[in-house]
């Protein structure tokens, strides 16, 4: 068996069967702190590979707590990682499309790069973080919406918690988060903070069996379509890929800068997207008025992208004004309304309960 560190440093790339081996000797335990830190490091400065990313991922979907999906199903999990500390996009994404039917099992955890994660602002919303697999397919069954919490569907990460905490940089387990969604979804708009990374991860969905998926960068370094600046993307479907670049204004809409769309803690960010689904433009700050509609029109631009990774339109105008009509006729503020009453429903129990 070769030694993944003196392989890595030598400048050799793990095939996926090496990649296999080697996250399971970081699950099992067998690899201690201090070389799995050279080993994590030694992969980020050389850059993991599509083979690398496919082999983790393997491994990590395969020992963690799945969710059988019997129709079409999306996620909108990113990488994170920009630092541009926007509010939560990819959530408020994922609550339009479910609103339009569109079944969404959304993956996430707690902040990392910004100061609110997707698990701190949907309780923040009044929704809960299921544990249970069950809880979690009956209400993507019965609300299209399921919000899969990853320490709660990936325990074997545990074992590397802390030193991801102690070493605070980016690693390769901040790129597999989007990459193992417990339903291993069919459907899939994933944003990298890192073009280098586009093609890698778009192919590493191919290979994981996803059928249609967009990867993007935008230049400003945002995970998501920005409005500040062009976006570039890869879309994987059917098992062709093909380069993309997104604007704004194909859309119809205004640039703005990426101050008008920063967030804040969770309750700031459940504010901005009450207001959205309100039908409200979102923004909170007072100096940046003369971008009122930017959060909204974020929102409305990236569920867009998603309605045509779903093949429900391939126009991005008019999924805004597919996303646009789903807010203003109230829908999103309705399935809002009846994932809240999750929480008051007793037998299921939430994950806080669970881990307390």
């Amino acid at each position: 068996m070769i030694d993944p560190l003196a392989f890595i440093l030598d400048g050799h790339t793990l095939t996926t069967a090496q990649a296999r081996d080697l996250m399971t000797q970081i699950l099992n335990g067998e690899i201690y702190a201090e070389k799995l830190s050279g080993i994590l490091i030694a992969l980020r400065m050389r850059q993991e590979s599509e083979a690398e990313l496919t082999g983790f991922a393997q491994i990590l979907r395969e020992q963690g707590v799945t969710i059988p999906l019997t129709t079409a199903t999306m996620d909108t999990c990113g990488t994170g990682g920009d630092g541009d500390k926007t509010f939560n996009v990819s959530t408020a994404v994922a609550l339009v499309l479910a609103s339009l039917e569109i079944p969404v099992l959304k993956h996430g955890n707690r902040a990392v790069s910004s100061a609110a994660g997707s698990a701190d602002v949907l309780p923040a919303l009044g929704l809960p973080l299921l544990s249970q697999p069950e809880a979690v397919s009956a209400s993507l069954q019965q609300h299209q919406f399921g919000f899969c919490f990853a320490p709660a569907f990936h325990p074997t990460l545990a074992r590397v918690a802390a030193l991801r905490r102690q070493l605070k940089v980016r690693t390769v387990f901040n790129l597999l988060g989007p990459l193992c969604n417990p339903g291993a979804v069919s459907h899939q708009v994933l944003g990298v903070s890192d073009r280098r990374y586009l093609e890698s991860m778009a192919k590493t969905l191919g290979h994981l069996g996803c059928q249609s998926a967009l990867v993007v960068c935008a230049e400003d370094g945002m995970d998501e379509l920005s409005l500040n600046s062009p976006t570039h993307g890869i879309f994987l479907q059917q098992g062709t890929y093909r380069s993309l670049q997104f604007t704004p204004e194909e859309a119809g809409l205004s640039r703005a800068p990426l101050a008008a769309v920063k967030g804040g803690d969770a309750e700031h960010n459940a504010r901005i997207l009450r207001a959205i689904f309100a039908g409200e433009g979102g923004q909170l700050q007072p100096h940046m008025q003369d971008f009122a509609n930017a959060p909204r029109e974020l929102v409305l631009y990236n569920t867009a992208a998603a309605l045509m990774v779903y093949g429900i339109t391939r126009d991005l105008k008019l999924g805004v004004a597919l996303a646009a009509d789903a807010i203003d006729k109230g829908y999103v503020t309705r399935k809002l309304e009846r994932l809240q009453a999750v929480n008051q429903t007793p037998q299921v129990s939430s994950f806080k309960a669970v881990a307390a």
